[in-house]
């Protein structure tokens, strides 16, 4: 298994990570998109954000990625 560095700053005097406030608790993803995905001018943070609602929703769970957002919309 390999550590979950993602967010992380390295500290090379006491050999640990710590994650920054906004990333704690979370994990990083990564992989290729097509440039084709960019057409609408948005950051792979929301396209990743609306593809994991949309992953959720069609399993019948509740949306997690953006739930931050769709709380200050009520």
């Amino acid at each position: 298994m390999f550590p979950d560095l993602a967010g992380s700053t390295f500290n090379a005097a006491n050999g640990r990570s710590k994650r920054t406030p906004g990333r704690r608790g979370k994990r990083g993803v990564a992989f290729w998109l097509n440039p084709a995905a960019f057409e609408e001018e948005r950051s792979v943070q929301s396209l990743m954000e609306e593809a994991t609602d949309l992953l959720f929703q069609s399993r019948g769970k509740h949306r997690i990625a953006r739930a931050e957002e769709a709380s200050k919309s009520d």
